[in-house]
This record gives structure tokens, C-alpha cells and sequence, in this order.
């Protein structure tokens, strides 16, 4: 649709002017404020009268109270406000439910416990729009700000190449869920973030779509075709999410920002790694440095297919062996990434000086 997000709000009309008996969000200081001068109308009035709830008018979580003066000759009018501006509550609260993964169902269920009614559905649509863009643009803030200051620093370091592109070290993964109903299902959506190893803050993040609700509902007759926001941006499987994301990210690093990322930190994904060297200018330069969670993590699962696998180790001695591994396989699985620790510090540089050093005795 081509008109404005709008609010509408209740008017409820109560009868004996009595407020409803239900709880509210607000904030108090500002509600302080208001009944103050609402007490104090009571002494000012010049007909003795004094203000008395009419109705409550809501839009969303954001409550308005309106009084009236008893006095017929008065009749001022007030009211009272459960915040200082109408949307910041709404738009505080669908910000919560999203960065807690929760959506309208379960919020509005969880409101309803304590005694608070919540927004519409509707309402709620159109919060999460305002909040989703705000996400946004704070997000694109904050990863321009890591960028530039990962250049900074390699400024600083001097790492810069031949061709005036600041190179740096990165930390990549990505993912979609995965479940499993007697049968693999993989989700229609996945996500990867390029992550700067130095600063430790995002740099950049892409997401894959292979499924669009409203579009799927068009072409299922379900409704009507009209305007809207399109989120399907990807047509291939699920397990190539992952590397086609980081590949964007590292093409955008570099025609966006002059930035090479010429070590990265991974999984054990030999597929990432290939299609980085494939479509990125500067791919026969990256390293991929094995990342130390995932190497412990498939070093414990292959002591842990050892130790359960009883056809290949059976007898007395294989219960036995398998006994004493399932003892001490924490043990073993500490001793490697303390192996790992070591040798990162002490010789993560001893490849390139190897390479170094063959480079100078060719030449000479």
C-alpha cells in the first residue's frame, strides 16, 4: 500500500467513571508530573469543581487518560499519558521481542499473563517496520565505524599492499538451522558475518532468503498481486548460502572500502575457501587459518565415534580400551587445544618465513 503507517487509536467510553482495573506500562516520572496538575486543579477551579476520568484512549502499549471537570460551568479537560511521546513505547517493546527472537503470539500471550493488553497485530506490523529500519541504519553505522578502524590499524601496522589496499584478518561463519523429523530439513534462510580479528566487531553481515511469504501467497492464489517488499534473494540450496554471502562481503570490502582480507579464520567449510579463491580478484592470496573451536570440536566427535564404536573394538580389551577413553577423553580434548594454543603463539609465523627464506635463496 501506497498510504502512510497509521495509528489508530480506541476510544473506550467507561461507565461511572471509573478507570479500568487493569495494569499499564508507563513512565512514572512523567505520569508524577501530570497528576500534580491534575490535583491541582481542584484548588484552582473558580467553580469548585474538580477533574474526573472521562475515557481512556489507546494506540498500542501507549495509554491516554482524558478528565474532564465535574463542574457544567468549568468543564476544563486534561490529560494524563502513560509516556512522553506516543510510538517510543510500541517501538521499545517490538525492539525487545526481536532481539529475543519472540514475535507477536508469544509477546502478546506473555502481556496478557500480567494483566497488560497489548497491541494489535496490526500495530505491532507496523512497529517492526519503524524498528526494523532503525536496526538497520544503527547497524550500518557501527560496521562503517569497525571498518575504518580496522583500516586504521593495519594502517598503523603497515600492512597495506602493492596496490594501496589495506590488508587485514578476518573472522568468517555463517549458518541456517537444520532440523531433523526422521528426515534432513535445511531452513529457507541463512545468514553470514565477516568479522574483523583485531577490533572483534562485525564488519559486515548478509543474509539469504530462498522464500518470500507474500510472494508465495501470490502465486498460490491466495492473494492478490500488489507492492511489496521482496526478500528472496536466493535460488540455489542452503549449504551454499554460507560462502556466497562471504564472498559478497569480501567483493564489498573491496570495491567499497579498500580492503583486502587476505587471512581468515573458519570452519573446517573447504567450500567457502574455494569459492573465495574462485571470485575474489586477490583469492590465490588468502590464507585460511583453521579455527581452533572447530578443529577441538571434530577431534572430540572422532574420539567419541572410537569410544562408542564396539563392533570394531570388542572383546575384553576393547572394553577396556574404550572404558579408559571415555575417562579421560575431557582430558585429551583439553590437551588439544592447549597443543593448539601453544603452537598458534610460537610458530604462526613460521610458514611465511619459510617462504621467506626459499624466495632469497632462489635469488641468490
Amino acid at each position: 500500500s501506497d498510504l502512510p503507517n497509521l495509528c489508530t487509536e480506541v476510544s473506550k467510553e467507561l461507565k461511572d467513571n471509573i478507570p479500568p482495573n487493569e495494569l499499564f506500562l508507563c513512565n512514572m516520572t512523567h505520569v508524577i508530573e501530570q497528576a500534580k496538575a491534575l490535583e491541582a486543579h481542584k484548588y484552582n477551579c473558580s467553580f469548585g469543581g474538580k477533574l474526573i476520568f472521562q475515557k481512556i484512549i489507546r494506540c498500542g502499549l501507549h495509554v491516554v487518560f482524558h478528565y474532564v471537570c465535574s463542574n457544567v460551568l468549568c468543564r476544563v479537560k486534561a490529560t494524563v499519558s502513560s509516556d512522553t511521546e506516543k510510538k517510543t513505547l510500541n517501538q521499545l517493546a517490538v525492539l525487545g521481542a526481536l532481539a529475543t527472537g519472540s514475535g507477536f503470539s508469544q509477546e502478546e500471550e506473555k502481556f496478557s499473563v500480567m494483566n497488560v493488553q497489548y497491541m494489535s497485530k496490526e500495530k505491532f506490523a507496523c512497529s517492526e517496520k519503524i524498528a526494523s529500519g532503525i536496526v538497520d541504519n544503527c547497524a550500518q553505522e557501527k560496521m562503517l565505524e569497525a571498518i575504518n578502524e580496522e583500516k586504521r590499524l593495519a594502517q598503523i601496522r603497515g600492512d597495506v599492499d602493492a596496490d594501496g589496499f589495506h590488508c587485514i584478518t578476518v573472522i568468517v561463519d555463517g549458518g541456517w538451522c537444520k532440523r531433523s523429523y526422521g528426515h534432513g530439513y535445511n531452513a529457507s534462510s541463512g545468514v553470514s558475518v565477516i568479522i574483523g580479528m583485531l577490533t572483534q566487531k562485525i564488519l559486515f553481515i548478509g543474509v539469504r532468503n530462498k522464500v518470500c511469504l507474500i510472494c508465495l501467497s501470490i502465486s498460490k492464489g491466495r492473494t492478490k498481486e500488489r507492492k511489496h517488499a521482496c526478500w528472496k534473494n536466493w535460488n540455489g540450496p542452503s549449504t551454499a548460502m554460507e560462502s556466497d554471502a562471504i564472498v559478497e562481503g569480501l567483493l564489498y570490502l573491496e570495491s567499497t572500502h579498500g580492503i583486502r582480507c587476505t587471512r581468515m579464520i573458519g570452519d573446517g567449510d573447504s567450500n567457502t575457501i574455494i569459492k573465495c579463491k574462485e571470485r575474489v580478484s586477490y583469492g590465490g592470496r588468502i590464507l585460511k587459518v583453521e579455527c581452533a573451536n572447530h578443529a577441538v570440536r571434530r577431534y572430540g566427535r572422532a574420539l567419541q565415534k572410537i569410544q562408542v564404536n564396539a563392533a570394531r573394538f570388542k572383546g575384553v580389551e576393547g572394553i577396556r580400551g574404550r572404558k579408559i577413553l571415555k575417562q579421560r577423553m575431557m582430558r585429551l580434548i583439553k590437551g588439544a587445544r592447549n597443543v593448539i594454543k601453544v603452537n598458534s603463539v610460537k610458530n604462526h609465523n613460521e610458514p611465511q618465513k619459510k617462504v621467506v627464506l626459499n624466495l632469497i635463496e632462489g635469488l641468490r
